[in-house]
């Protein structure tokens, strides 16, 4: 089924919208979670958890949007708040300020007297005759997705960062951005990102990769990627980042790495006396266009007793296949060094399989693709390459809001996740890179939830995956599934 789970209001202050929401109409705050491009993703929502729609309050960003706040609707009623006791509620919110714009109609659908909120927008105050039916409809509240625990396993550092980060150290270094104000700039981002075409979408990283050349960067970075995971409720992420891209302002790749991990180590011990631990492992990246991607694999080997727990291969995957870099991949494997593989997003079977079979990849990044070896989804008839996947628990690395992006996909309730999901392959669910794509993973949950129709069930299952298949040790994703996964999933059903 389907339903409308959320509508945008847009306003001029957040903290202001919020207090005559709760204080004046008697909403609740459901959610006010900091998103990494600066803003806020603020939700109430009126009565009990789940009775209905709620609303997402945005800070109008430009002139546009301003111009809209107090009017979205053209200045007839646009919103319709039902109560079941119209005298209770009408006389609580006149006590409480809020302005009337007539007096009280009884009417035969029942009694209503039509309010503005703080901006002019026009509500009717309503009491059906009879409640429709629904008014009972239930949904997963963004208060508790938000509160339950979390692993990502594939997410990119310098696709990470905070806009006003991102502002503030372009301005240290002398790098021009398209727009210094943050806001400005996570909107420039996500229309850039949104162009269907992964070339175009990759060239987005120009401007945080300006700001990642020095120490300075590098280490504010990673504490803050640490910090807004936590803040996201995760509890185990793999960052990832190609360290031959951090060189331009003299660091090696060795310093490079060796200062990302002081930072990290920085964030995590900030988040675990805040009372929100997470564990944060690093993946090194080689890219594949390029020719350092064996350099890249000696540092993961090199590092992987002071955080690197694994090593992938990034960039633009067409005419550039994995096993161009075989001799990079024989060498970890010699060294015991787990790796991933970007592959199956804009390339298909043929980059799937090498990475696999050629490559000897434990995990695929993205790997959407792998439908086109199952010719028919609904009946769940696989070929040889999808039940090696599915069979040998090779987890897949999908990210839904990024596929949409670069054209992997078509829609959030399409995508292959859920279908693949079903058919018991060992699915997670990622960011990818949450400054370019708008996203965090309670929000990557929210879009499964409200358009793909997953159940609580159904975050605890690709949860748990990826804790079965991140790179550390199986004590370490035996405690954390077993004392912090399960616990919190138990919680919430």
């Amino acid at each position: 089924m389907s339903r409308i789970a959320l509508v945008a209001l847009v306003v001029d202050d957040y903290d202001e919208a919020i207090r005559f929401y709760t204080e004046a109409l008697g909403f609740r705050l459901a959610e006010d979670t900091p998103r990494p491009d600066g803003s806020r993703w603020v939700v109430v929502e009126p009565g009990d958890p789940g009775a209905g729609t709620a609303l997402l309050l945005a800070r109008a960003k430009g002139e546009a949007q301003r111009a809209r706040v107090g009017d979205q609707t053209g200045g007839r009623v646009g919103f319709f708040l039902y109560t079941d006791d119209f005298a209770r509620d009408h006389a609580r919110m006149t006590a409480a300020g809020v302005t009337f714009l007539e007096e009280p109609r009884h009417e035969p659908y029942g009694s209503v007297a039509v309010f503005q909120d703080l901006y002019g927008n026009r509500w009717d105050l309503l009491q059906p005759a009879e409640e429709p039916p629904h008014m009972s409809s239930t949904r997963i509240d963004t208060g508790t997705l938000r509160r339950l625990p979390k692993a990502v396993l594939h997410d990119h550092l310098d696709g990470g960062l905070r806009p006003a980060t991102v502002v503030e150290l372009a301005e240290s270094v002398g790098h021009t951005l398209p727009t210094t104000d943050p806001d400005e700039l996570a909107a420039w981002y996500y229309e850039a990102a949104n162009s269907g075409d992964l070339v175009r979408y990759i060239a987005t990283f120009e401007h945080t990769l300006a700001v990642l050349q020095n120490r300075e960067g590098l280490l504010r970075a990673a504490e803050e990627y640490v910090l807004d995971l936590a803040a996201d409720g995760v509890v185990y992420g793999e960052v990832r980042y190609a360290p031959e891209l951090n060189t331009a302002g003299g660091l090696s790749m060795a310093e490079v790495v060796e200062t990302v991990q002081e930072g990290l180590a920085t964030g995590m011990a900030k988040a675990a006396a805040a009372g929100t631990p997470v564990r944060v492992g690093t993946l090194l990246c080689g890219m594949r266009m390029f020719d350092r991607v064996r350099e890249a694999a000696d540092l993961a080997v090199a590092f992987r007793d002071a955080g690197v727990v694994g090593f992938d291969i990034a960039g633009a995957e067409d005419g550039f296949p994995p096993a161009d870099h075989l001799d990079a991949f024989e060498h970890l494997r010699r060294e015991n060094v787990p790796f991933t593989i970007h592959a199956g997003e804009a390339h298909g079977l043929p980059s799937i399989h090498q990475a696999l079979q050629v490559c000897g990849a434990q995990r695929i990044g993205h790997g959407v693709r792998i439908t086109d070896d199952i010719p028919d989804l609904a009946a769940g008839k696989l070929g040889r390459l999808a039940a090696w996947v599915r069979d040998r628990r090779i987890a897949l690395e999908m990210c839904p809001t990024s596929n949409l992006q670069t054209g992997a996909a078509t829609s959030i309730a399409e995508h292959p996740i859920t279908a693949l999901k079903d058919l018991g392959f060992r699915v997670t669910l990622n960011t990818d890179n949450r400054l370019v794509s708008g996203t965090t993973m309670t929000r990557e949950m929210s879009l499964l939830v409200e358009q793909a129709g997953w159940s609580v069930e159904d975050l605890r299952t690709v949860t748990v995956n990826a804790l079965k298949s991140a790179f550390v040790p199986f004590d370490e994703r035996k405690a954390l599934i077993e004392d912090v996964v399960l616990p919190g999933y138990a919680s919430a059903l």
